[in-house]
């Protein structure tokens, strides 16, 4: 299984400056899966549920994205319950 990995800040700073011109732009259709094949609904950390209990709609999401700043980065992550879905 593939390994989590640091991306470069340069590479980071490209990432979320791309996002802030993709959220800023008027034609942008941000596209949140809420719920997922074979997701327990119980999971408290399905993505509705997350978003459920913090009270968030898209509004809120795009607004923490476009806040989003290189120190905020960790690493880059591989899904292992999904190994074949992209790294996020």
């Amino acid at each position: 299984m593939k390994e989590d990995w640091i991306e470069s800040l340069d590479d980071v700073n490209n990432f979320i400056n791309k996002v802030r011109t993709i959220l800023s732009s008027q034609n942008y259709q941000l596209d949140i899966q809420l719920i997922r094949k074979d997701e327990d609904p119980l999971d408290p950390y399905t993505t509705q549920n997350t978003l459920l209990s913090l009270g968030y709609d898209e509004e809120d999401v795009v607004n923490e994205l476009i806040t989003l700043k290189a120190s905020d980065y960790c690493k880059t992550a591989v899904d292992r319950k999904r190994p074949s879905s992209p790294p996020f």
